[in-house]
């Protein structure tokens, strides 16, 4: 159960799996990189992989996305409890006192044997939109304890008023599988199971103007916990990313911007790493730090091959 106790700890820097100052380095957050790249994959992350081969392997022992970039200021979280929601509302400028988690639009594939969350990126909404599906979603759920707050991007920051929260399936784990298998379970998991069969029926009925409800066909719940207490953990910058980047950024009271990442930032690539400069004439850190989202890690340094990026891509 997840419930509003805030976690402490002692940032990535002076964990077992990297030792040393992060102002001389550059961390790099990557797919699981460490394991064998398709063909179609970017050149940046190939070059990526083959100076991890010859790093210094580490465990960081924080396997998701969310969950190892806040490892970089301190926290501790299994994969799926990375309070994704109460960050954002933070960084929206809300209150973000309590229980949060996130409402992220989704759409679902039903036949007579599964019910599976599509793969396709998650619809996108003007603000309008998104206004539109606040109040409609308010109306139906507010006196349930949900609260749905100002659209951020990756979905609706949701207030909850409740004692405590079950767990919830990471968007990224349930893409692509049966929900049915995804949901929270026991007694306390029927309730959910209710506010999204729901908010599907909502969808279908069209009270949501302007969208089309093929494209958007249900929510998925996510994220939840409440606000930690995290610190900038040696770091000077965050790069890269989207809004939830953004927003743990300006939690810790760091700098944040979308190219060119310095020494001591830690980089988020949306796409391609050689797109945020890596493959110019200078090497920006010393000591290059892979981080995956299967808590595996490489420290790299000039011997093992850096000098690979000078060369222009």
């Amino acid at each position: 159960m997840v419930t509003a106790a805030k976690r402490r700890g002692a940032g990535l820097g002076a964990l077992g799996g990297f030792g040393g100052d992060l102002c001389d380095s550059l961390v790099v957050l990557c797919p699981p990189c460490f394991a064998p790249l398709t063909g179609q994959a970017p050149e940046g992350w190939r070059r990526l992989r083959r100076i991890a081969a010859r790093g210094n392997p580490a465990t960081c022992g924080f396997p998701g996305h969310h969950e190892t970039l806040l490892s970089l200021f301190g926290g501790e979280f299994r994969r799926g409890e990375a309070p994704v929601g109460a960050i954002l509302a933070q960084g929206a400028g809300l209150d973000a006192a309590g229980l949060w988690l996130l409402a992220t639009p989704a759409v679902f594939l039903a036949d007579r044997a599964s019910l599976v969350l599509s793969c396709d990126k998650s619809p996108e909404f003007d603000a309008a939109t998104a206004l539109n599906y606040q109040a409609v979603f308010n109306a139906a759920f507010a006196d349930r304890g949900l609260h749905f707050e100002s659209w951020t991007g990756l979905g609706w920051p949701v207030r909850v008023e409740m004692p405590a929260l079950p767990g919830f399936t990471p968007l990224d784990q349930a893409l692509g599988r049966d929900v049915r298998g995804s949901l929270p379970a026991g007694e306390t998991g029927l309730l959910w199971h209710g506010l999204l069969n729901e908010a599907q029926m909502l969808l279908h009925e069209g009270l949501s103007s302007g969208m089309d409800a093929q494209r958007c066909n249900g929510l998925w719940f996510w994220g939840g916990g409440a606000l930690p207490a995290l610190s900038a953990g040696g770091l000077a910058g965050v790069c890269g990313g989207g809004p939830f980047e953004r927003a743990a950024a300006g939690l810790v009271g760091l700098a944040y911007r979308t190219t060119r990442p310095s020494a001591g930032w830690a980089l988020v690539p949306a796409g391609d790493p050689a797109d945020y400069g890596l493959h110019g004439p200078r090497w920006p850190a010393r000591r290059l730090l892979l981080l995956d989202t299967e808590g595996q890690g490489r420290e790299c340094r000039r011997l093992h091959g850096l000098r690979f990026w000078s060369r222009e891509a």
